[in-house]
């Protein structure tokens, strides 16, 4: 297996890039192959660049790979940060990236998509526009058309506020929900928030709900929905952090336990026993399941082992960024602003 190498220092040779910024772009990858070479070529070639591009790497390369090779060339020349973590987890590896990134902001990147020159600009435009904690950017699946007039449903509360909110809408919005795809935070303010919740398993089918909310509610906020930083994703099929499985076929609860623990963490009453069972319903109602009946016995032992292992964490409680990680983020943030204001006063 090949070793990633994380260079000492960042040497950004273009010299039509310039111009930094305050952002690290982290993108957590599993297995996608030259895909991922052509995201980072796409963001070497922004009209301005971020402080750093880190890649949390949870692929198990063999010798000779071509990815691995390509990785370890961009490494050398100073122009990724190639972190590798041996375990699969996209909670995981935001996390790992959020801890180990060397900027104010972190924006978090999936690793199959297509990008305009100006959207790094767009991202930067938007953190110099007011005081916030986090912003989301624009996503577009393949299956959907960019800045579409969707008007957004502010009438939901609780568990269901802004669940279903369209990120391909062109309308600027401020929610309690976010894709962790195109998501950028202060990153003092997401490790004070304990950053993402590790008990998401597998698909981490909702942490990226559970984590706007809990976000939201600890620094009396909303994330800013900015339709302008757009980006493309490819939704590859192949590899992705988000391992996958057959949901309809499967007596797996990974998909299944990460709706269960959101209910369980942020809902309350009524309405929390009332999401659960919908849930369960809905689930068994998938049109699938009326050609082929036989598959309905492993779908309900799929639900009911999530609703366990759901239960089960929720007693445990969330699996946090330690709040230590806070003191070393904010130690580690002014030394990073005085040494700016320390090169700007010398040139």
């Amino acid at each position: 297996m090949l070793e990633c190498i994380e260079p000492e220092a960042l040497a950004l040779n273009d010299e039509r890039s310039l111009v930094m910024s305050t952002l690290s772009v982290v993108i957590p990858s599993y297995n996608r192959g030259l895909i991922l070479i052509d995201t980072i070529e796409q963001l070497l070639l922004q009209s301005v660049r971020a402080n750093e591009i880190v890649i949390v790497d949870q692929t198990a390369y063999t010798p000779g790979d071509e990815t691995a090779q390509k990785l370890l060339e961009f490494s050398n020349q100073g122009l990724i940060r190639w972190l590798c973590r041996d375990e699969p987890s996209i909670p995981k590896a935001m996390n790992y990236g959020l801890e180990h990134a060397a900027s104010q902001w972190v924006l978090f990147l999936d690793d199959d998509i297509k990008v305009g020159t100006e959207f790094l600009s767009h991202h930067l435009n938007h953190l110099n526009s007011g005081e916030h904690q986090a912003h989301v950017g624009q996503v577009v699946q393949p299956w959907q058309q960019a800045n579409q007039d969707i008007k957004h449903n502010t009438s939901s509360e609780g568990l269901y506020q802004d669940l279903e909110f369209s990120f391909n809408s062109r309308e600027q919005s401020k929610l309690l929900n976010c894709m962790a795809g195109n998501l950028c935070v202060k990153r003092t303010a997401a490790i004070a928030a304990g950053g993402f919740d590790e008990n998401f398993k597998g698909v981490a089918y909702r942490f990226e709900t559970e984590f706007a909310k809990r976000f939201c509610k600890y620094h009396q906020t909303q994330i800013a929905y900015f339709p302008a930083a757009r980006l493309n994703h490819l939704h590859v099929k192949s590899g992705g952090t988000r391992s996958h499985a057959d949901v309809l076929r499967s007596t797996s609860p990974v998909h299944s336990m990460g709706d269960y623990y959101f209910a369980l963490l942020h809902g309350e009453g009524a309405e929390r026993i009332t999401y659960i069972a919908r849930r369960f319903i809905r689930s068994l109602c998938a049109k699938f399941y009326l050609r082929n009946p036989w598959y309905l016995p492993a779908r309900i032992i799929a639900e009911v082992r999530g609703f366990f292992a759901a239960l089960n964490c929720m007693r445990k409680g969330p699996a946090l960024m330690s709040s230590a990680l806070l003191v070393n983020a904010t130690a580690n943030s002014k030394a990073n602003s005085e040494a700016s204001t320390s090169s700007k006063a010398k040139n």
